[in-house]
């Protein structure tokens, strides 16, 4: 997903001759930032004790709004480009076919769970904000999220490793 945010980048910022990099994780790409051998990255959940640490600067959040851990930094509508914002979930998922009650005691417990001072506290330090939905509203998002990376992917022309 992130090679497919670059391609959208590019594509908005018209920035064609940008050279995608791919790594094989986010550690291996956080050391190449770091030591210069690239000029920037996207990346959605591991850089924030680099931030802190002063090792990289962040330029803009991908989200609607600003993120409450780095409330000082603007998010890509603000930096001046359009349609640059991606916000990302992590989600609980079950084999299709998972008998509705079941789905249903998950759901309330994992709700109960994310809903505890301390577990909120912990996930909001990694710049994660705790929405909580149902199963029905968890499958309209991956919907909507699925037709969203279509019309990215046709957009840019993107293809897999390019």
């Amino acid at each position: 997903m992130i090679e497919l945010i670059g391609a959208s980048f590019k594509s908005t910022a018209g920035t064609p001759d940008v050279v995608s990099v791919s790594y094989r994780g986010t550690g291996p790409q956080m050391q190449a930032v770091v030591a210069g051998e690239v000029d920037m990255t996207i990346d959605p959940f591991n850089s924030m004790a680099m931030i802190k640490a002063g090792k990289l600067r962040p330029l803009a959040v991908l989200s609607d709004k600003r993120s409450p851990a780095l409330p000082d930094v603007p998010t890509m509508h603000e930096a001046g480009y359009e349609g640059m914002s991606f916000g990302s979930w992590a989600g609980l998922l079950a084999p299709a076919g998972t008998p509705k009650e079941i789905v249903t005691r998950l759901n309330k417990e994992v709700t109960r769970i994310v809903s505890l001072p301390e577990i909120r506290e912990k996930l909001a330090a990694i710049d994660y904000d705790v929405v909580g939905s149902t199963p029905e509203q968890f499958a309209a998002t991956i919907a909507q999220d699925t037709a969203r990376w279509k019309k990215i992917v046709k957009e840019t022309n993107y293809k897999a490793g390019s």
